[in-house]
Formats: C-alpha cells, structure tokens, sequence
C-alpha cells in the first residue's frame, strides 16, 4: 500500500502492477471460498454443514446487498475526479461518504432483525435469533467496510483496494481454521465467517495516511441525496444477491421442509456444487467490479462497444469451464467433499458452471449500466434476472434441475433488459441530479 493516496483526475484507470495485485487478491480469495467449505464439511455433520451453508449464504446475501454502497461510492468518486472542476464550481455541498453507509447499514440491521421471526426458523432452525443478531451487527460494520473500498476503488488505490479484498479473505480462512482445530463448533465458523468485516477499522487505525481520503471521504451531495442513491444501489444489489449469494437461501425456501436423508444431502450437493463452480468466475470479477465501473466511466459514449469483449471473453471461459466440469467434476467434487461425492453428474456440474458464465455476463452489462448513470435500468435488469429466477424455482423439477434453469434464465432476461436500454438510452451527463 505505497502508492499515492489520492489520484489524479484522467490518469490511467489502473496500471499493470496494481492489476496484477487485484488479481492476486482475487485468486486468494476464491481458494479461499474453497478452503473453508472443505474445512468446515469435513468438521461439521452434514446436517450441521448444511445448516452453516445456509448462514453462509445468508450472511453472504446480506453483504451483497449491502456490496451497491461500494457501486454507488466508487461512482461517486470516480466521477468527481474525472471532473473535479465541473463539480466544485455547481455543487459545493459535500458530505462523508462512512455516516451515509453506517446509517443504511443500521437500517439493513433493524429490517433483519425486525423481520426475523417472519423467516428465521423456516431458513436456519430453531435457534435462529442468534445467528440473525450477528449478521446484523456485521451488517453496520461491512456498510463501513464497503465504503471505505468503493472510495478506494473510486480514488484510484487500487493496492488499499487489494489489500483489503484478499486479507478479508486470508483472515476469514485463517479463523476458521482455528476454529476447526480448537472448537469445530457451528456457532465458532459462524463468527469466524462474519470478523473479518472489522478490517477497515485496523486500516484506518494504524495507516493514518488513509484516513483523510478513505476515512474521511467526502463526495457532492446531500445527506438525503447520498443516502437516496445508496439506497437504489443497494435495492439493486438485493436482487443481485438474490442472485449471486443468497440464491441457497432462496432455493432452500422454495424447496421447504424436508426431512428424508436423500433429500438433505441433495440440497447440500447443489448448493455446494453453485459455490464450487460460481467462485472461479464470479469473485475475480467481483474484485474487479471498481476497476471496471472506472474503465466504463470513461467510455460513456459507447458502453455496448466497450462490453463486447470483455462479454465474449467471460462466455468463453463460461465454455470451457463447463466442458472441463462435464469430464473431470465429479471426481474432483468427490474428492474435495467426500460426503457430498457421487450425487451429482457431470452433466450437472457443467450446466452450473455455464450458468456461472451468464451471471457473470449480466454483473457486467449491470457495471456498464451504472456507469453510464441509469441507475433505474441497472435496478430493471437486476430485478428481472431475480423474479425470473425465482419463478423457476417453482417449476415442479427436482432440486439440481431448477436450480439449474433459474441460474440460466434469470441472468438472460437481465442481459437483454441492460443492453437493450443502453442501446435506446445514451449515456447521463455528469450534474447535480446525476451525481
């Protein structure tokens, strides 16, 4: 974390070295979504493991609702930098970027815990109140978190913008080692999962440097005004995590009580193969997501033309990765979770990671979306790709097969929606109402 905290406006949105770092701490980061699981199946039973799979998940819907703040932040910023001079002569009223996150994540918090006793025990047991209170509480904290990575994003410091990425990752892994090796109890991999929310807290602690740009960071708004546009990113990125994370949650919910061994152990296969497949793809470009809302900052004027190849190149790792899942993933599944070996085909396994590909392909024209500042459409595509989804989750298939078809269909009407009103809509200038 060397380099200049403040970045000059028209600069190159990133250079080679700091790429390299993104995706290194990217790497890190989906091994280390492999790790845990297989640390935690091969500790936990399997009614136990299912039970964290779907806290995970929820936890990780949660914070991927949450993860618009960072859109919304690394927006703001980048494109107050890009024309500083525009800005502070037409908007001089700026306010800190970390209070806005913090109230709309107390907000979040308030909304989970309040409405808990709607769903919790439907979703994770009997004893779900606990659970609930502490994804609530690392809801505040990673609405902070996220804040603070988006400015970075926004701002250019793409070391802090690493840094932070791949050390939540390394941290969530290391603890729930220790877990393992001194508790291997559900409650320990559940706040092992949720402490590393907290890193944002040590950053501003003890780099003081960071703390004036990151910390204190201010963009040209109101209060409201802020809060209003957080709130749409995060209404966006609901659906996105309904999506991406919670889509267990979802499936689980859909699916409703069951009770047979068979059916347990299906449920906990799919959702770990969705994990399994999505990770590669997903949390490589969810790392890049701020680097990629700065590159489509500057190419505006033609956001299709810039998604052309980018799209083309995640379809195409979409393609060979399901090949390779259809001929060596049962193997591999079996050999990393034993428990879950043999249920699913290899067919299956490939059809999940093409959808992966297709995921990622909407996450993208959703960045390009936003970019251009139509933040109404970027809600539009996001939404169709959920309620999509969610409708053929109660197609009367079995488990793996709606699965299957949701993560395929939902992701291709967001695809159309997001492109098609690019095509029609130009780009928003910078102004008062966009910014």
């Amino acid at each position: 974390m060397s380099e200049n905290p403040v970045a000059e406006p028209g600069e190159q949105v990133i250079t080679r070295g700091q790429s390299l770092g993104i995706t290194a701490s990217s790497i890190i980061g989906a091994a280390a979504v492999f790790v845990v699981t297989i640390i935690v199946s091969r500790v936990l039973t399997e009614a136990a493991y299912s039970q964290f799979l779907l806290f995970w998940s929820l936890m990780f819907g949660v914070f991927g609702a949450i993860l618009g703040i960072q859109q919304e932040v690394t927006r703001a910023t980048g494109a107050r930098a890009e024309s500083s001079a525009v800005v502070a002569t037409k908007l001089p009223q700026t306010v800190r970027v970390l209070p806005v996150a913090a109230f709309l994540g107390g907000c979040i918090a308030v909304l989970l815990v309040g409405t808990s006793f709607l769903w919790g025990e439907k979703v994770l047991g009997k004893d779900f109140f606990a659970s609930v209170l502490v994804i609530g509480v690392g809801a505040v904290l990673y609405a902070c978190h996220v804040a603070v990575v988006g400015t970075a994003a926004g701002t250019k410091n793409w070391s802090v913008f690493a840094w932070l990425g791949g050390t939540e990752s390394v941290l969530r892994l290391v603890l729930t080692g220790a877990v393992a090796l001194f508790a291997g109890t559900l409650w320990g991999f559940q706040f092992a999962a949720i402490a590393p929310v907290t890193l944002w807290i040590f950053l501003l602690a003890f780099f003081p440097r960071y703390r004036p740009i990151l910390g204190r960071a201010r963009i040209h708004d109101s209060f409201s005004g802020a809060s209003q546009k957080m709130a749409w990113a995060i209404l966006t990125s609901t659906a996105y995590a309904i999506m991406v994370t919670g889509f267990p949650v979802l499936l689980k919910w859909t699916t409703g009580h069951i009770e047979s061994a068979e059916e347990i152990a299906l449920l906990a296969a799919t959702i770990t193969a969705i994990s399994l497949t999505r990770a590669p793809i997903m949390i490589p470009l969810q790392m890049f997501q701020g680097v990629a809302i700065s590159a489509f900052l500057k190419q505006q004027h033609r956001p299709l033309a810039a998604l052309m190849k980018p799209a083309g190149v995640l379809l195409g790792i979409g393609v060979i990765g399901a090949i390779a899942a259809y001929l060596v993933g049962p193997f591999l599944f079996s050999l990393l979770y034993p428990k879950q070996g043999g249920i699913l085909t290899g067919f299956e396994l490939g059809a999940l990671t093409f959808a992966s590909a297709f995921m990622a392909v909407v996450v993208l024209t959703g960045t390009a979306t936003l970019a251009s500042n139509h933040h109404k459409l970027y809600f539009a595509g996001w939404g169709a790709t959920a309620i999509v989804a969610i409708a053929m989750l109660f197609t009367p298939f079995s488990i793996i097969d709606r699965s299957i078809v949701a993560l395929l269909a939902g992701p291709l009407a967001g695809i159309i929606i997001h492109t098609a009103g690019l095509a029609i809509a130009p780009a928003r200038p910078l102004s008062k109402e966009s910014l």
